[in-house]
């Protein structure tokens, strides 16, 4: 692959002031409400004049003024900076006129947004609190006669819109339009499904042969006939366990009768079926039994044909996913509370959380959903592997954390599904085919609350590729556009309640390859740097035991960190520059590129030169630019040194930085200057960089000399990277750069 330059990706379009020009629709895609003299802005974010137009499939943002970006469009359907699918709006909450202004005691005329930031320089945490008050939730349609001064919208991915409506006509249509379109009643009314994706293909593993290859490529020969297909329509007990794809694997000493009864004798109708093997164990997926004297027979008698199937006959190893450490309502309240302290709308709340952060992220609970799931997935691999038992995994249907906890086990055991190839076949077989209900637990169809039972999956997986960056094909870049794209609703295969509604509905798009899905230089990073080294490595007959056949999930919840990458990845005091995955995975490729000859390897560079000044922990979401442009929203910048903030702009007291530009005239903020009879320091600038990659650390060094002025004590002196914008004047016509 030849070398693809990263300083491509900024967009340096023009500022026209011309007609707002609407991006062209999509199929089956059409307008139903349009605002225009609104203004916009996302999280601690600059504010900006916008039109906005909402589809039957998403929200389209449209700056009356063009802006240049410093970061790449991801997706090739749709661009996420415009345009927000309405299936990823996590809660409406709304101001109205009262409490909007009036309530405020800051006059009628004053933005909802000015006011926010008023109280956050006055009042600390009680001012911050008092505003989330103010804004009250939206869960029933409004009338049209109810006036709304302010719109915020969290969106799933954490990022927060703020839309300011007074100005604007069709206010309350619009925000009854967005809580319409973000639940919808049923699955058919999930506009956009297949969109972009392949119409009329076949769903992976719901005919016998995706299954009898699957039970070829892990069973050895000698035990493949303990095992069959069973066509569930054909055999006419389909209609029992429905949530099922046509076709399962089952033990073969089992005969039609005692399938059938199967179905009445677990919940939701999903007895024990095979869904992966380890030499002469296996591991089997099902329901929680029903209890009653009658199912206790058939229970029994499916235990003793299974044992069958084991060297020593024995039972094979229960895991029950039903305690109190992880369920559906704990997994969607973790959630829920994780995206109060990362969906952060304004920098004293951040100061606020960044206090106690780590506090904040144990109360939620999500890092203990994530190391329960590993817990179990570890003691069904020392079942597997060290004990050499078999394991049933059973929760509630055996839809939910069986399919979590399943995956982690193979991606462990399976080489295969650490590649793209394979955790795209362990996707299709584990949760699309077997029947987990996206619709319900992601897009919240039909009233469901929005429980992120597969984010619970990528975030475990997420912790083993930081574990063993060596063993995975794929990043964890990788797996966060996962998550985004099944956000974005045009992947119809997750966006059904099981296979069967899939065929019924005609919506079988898959999301992969995901890399077909996002434009470049975003999908040069969807593979592992270290992995392909670490590959390359083992092909010159080196004895260092770079790749391994098995890896194990922690069992302790020190190892779990949270995964910054993904939830706090819009969050400018987040934002480290010069810093993050992207950088090190970086200098690796080049150090390959210069030793290839030593190692007497042939190594193409993947990702080419980049821009190192624009590069941050946070790319491609935010560059290293993104923390430096930010207008507070009070007084002083907060140091969150919690969440890796490296700002070091000063700014006087007296100065009123106001997003809205009205009230307080402009200051100049005062920066510390260097002393001119202060010594200094040389350090090297890199013009060429010359990459060396050692202990995990990395060492730049250059040409070009700059002198760094040292205080007394001999430490250097911080110099601000750049001064804060001046505020323009109040007016609906100008530019933010």
């Amino acid at each position: 692959m030849d070398s693809t330059s990263f300083r491509s990706f900024i967009d340096r379009s023009p500022s026209t002031t011309g007609e707002i020009r609407i991006p062209t629709l999509l199929p089956d895609e059409h307008v139903s409400v349009r605002c225009d003299n609104c203004r916009c802005r996302l999280q601690m974010g600059k504010t900006f004049d916008a039109t906005l137009v909402s589809t039957n499939y998403r929200l389209l943002v449209v700056r009356t003024i063009e802006q240049q970006t410093d970061v790449p469009r991801r997706m090739k359907l749709h661009d996420e900076r415009v345009s927000i699918p309405l299936c990823a709006i996590f809660s409406l909450r709304y101001a109205d006129a009262a409490h909007g202004s009036e309530s405020n005691g800051l006059g009628g005329a004053l933005s909802p947004f000015r006011a926010n930031l008023r109280r956050s320089r006055k009042g600390g945490e009680k001012s911050t609190e008092k505003e989330l008050k103010q804004f009250k939730p939206l869960t029933t349609a409004l009338s049209s006669m109810e006036i709304i001064s302010c719109l915020k919208v969290y969106l799933k991915d954490m990022r927060v819109l703020f839309i300011d409506l007074r100005n604007a006509a069709s206010a309350s249509n619009l925000a009854n339009h967005l809580l319409y379109f973000s639940r919808p009643p049923r699955a058919d009314r999930l506009p956009m499904a297949d969109g972009g994706g392949e119409r009329n293909r076949k769903v992976p593993f719901t005919d016998r042969h995706s299954w009898e290859e699957e039970l070829r490529r892990l069973t050895p020969k000698e035990r493949q006939t303990m095992w069959r297909v069973v066509d569930l329509r054909a055999e006419a007990i389909h209609a029992d366990s429905s949530s099922y794809p046509p076709t399962v694997i089952a033990c073969a000493g089992l005969s039609l009768t005692d399938v059938r009864e199967g179905t009445h004798s677990w919940e939701g109708g999903r007895f024990p079926i095979w869904v992966y093997s380890w030499k002469g164990t296996v591991m089997m997926r099902s329901g929680l039994p029903i209890s009653s004297a009658s199912t206790a027979i058939t229970q029994r008698k499916f235990e003793d044909r299974i044992a069958g199937t084991h060297d020593s006959q024995a039972v094979p190893h229960i895991i029950r996913m039903d305690g109190p450490e992880v369920t559906l309502d704990k997994i969607g309240l973790a959630f829920e509370k994780l995206h109060k302290i990362c969906a952060v709308d304004n920098s004293a709340r951040a100061h606020r959380y960044g206090k106690v952060w780590p506090q904040r992220v144990t109360e939620t609970g999500w890092l203990q959903a994530v190391t329960s799931v590993l817990n179990t997935a570890a003691a069904a691999v020392t079942r597997l592997v060290d004990h050499e038992e078999s394991v049933l995994l059973q929760d509630g249907e055996g839809r939910d954390i069986s399919a979590v906890v399943s995956s982690l086990v193979q991606v462990c055991l399976d080489k295969q599904a650490r590649r793209v190839d394979g955790l795209q076949r362990l996707i299709e077989k584990e949760w699309i085919s077997l029947g987990h209900p996206f619709s319900r637990r992601l897009l919240s169809v039909e009233g469901s609350p929005f429980c992120p039972v597969f984010l619970l999956f990528l975030d475990a997986l997420s912790q083993l590729v930081e574990m063993y960056p060596t063993q995975f094909e794929y990043s964890s870049t990788y797996l966060v556009c996962l998550w985004d794209l099944i956000l974005s609703g045009t992947v119809g295969s997750m966006s059904c309640e099981d296979a069967t509604e899939q065929m019924q509905l005609s919506r079988t798009s898959s999301a992969f390859p995901v890399d077909g899905q996002f434009k470049e230089p975003v999908s040069l990073l969807f593979s592992s740097i270290p992995f392909t080294a670490a590959t390359l490595v083992t092909r010159t007959g080196r004895s260092v035991p770079l790749l391994a056949d098995i890896i194990r999930p922690p069992t302790c919840a020190a190892n779990v960190k949270l995964w910054n990458e993904c939830y706090l990845r819009w969050q400018p005091d987040a934002v480290v520059k010069g810093g993050g995955p992207l950088l090190s995975s970086w200098a690796l490729d080049r150090l390959m590129d210069q030793r290839q000859e030593e190692l007497g390897v042939i190594w193409k560079m993947t990702i080419g030169t980049i821009d190192e000044d624009m590069i941050s922990s946070c790319f491609p979401y935010s560059s290293s630019r993104t923390s430096d442009d930010q207008v507070v929203g009070h007084s002083e910048r907060p140091s969150i040194g919690s969440i890796a903030s490296l700002a070091t702009l000063q700014i006087n007291r007296d100065t009123d930085y106001d997003d809205y530009g009205a009230g307080t005239p402009v200051q100049t903020p005062t920066v510390s200057a260097p002393i001119v009879s202060t010594p200094t320091v040389t350090t090297q600038t890199p013009t060429v960089p010359v990459v060396r990659y050692h202990s995990g650390s990395i060492t730049v060094s250059g040409e070009t000399a700059t002198a760094v002025p040292l205080t007394p004590e001999g430490r250097p002196v911080s110099i601000p990277v750049r001064q804060a914008p001046p505020v323009p004047p109040k007016t609906f016509h100008r530019s933010y750069v």
